[in-house]
């Protein structure tokens, strides 16, 4: 597999990377399971949209 950063001489060579990169991430891919429940998400955004708000002034 040609890494993402290489130089490619050619488009059909960059867009053969391309290709490569999206397959070995389909295939490595892993799903994502959150452990927090609604309200703790909520609760944790509302405190950092707190912080934003009192950096401001």
């Amino acid at each position: 597999m040609t890494r993402w950063r290489d130089v490619h001489r050619s488009t059909k060579e960059r867009k053969t990377a391309i290709s490569d990169f999206i397959e070995h991430r389909t295939r490595a891919a892993k799903p994502f399971i959150g452990h927090e429940t609604a309200d703790q998400i909520l609760d944790s955004v509302t405190r950092l949209c707190r912080q934003i708000k009192y950096a401001r002034r």
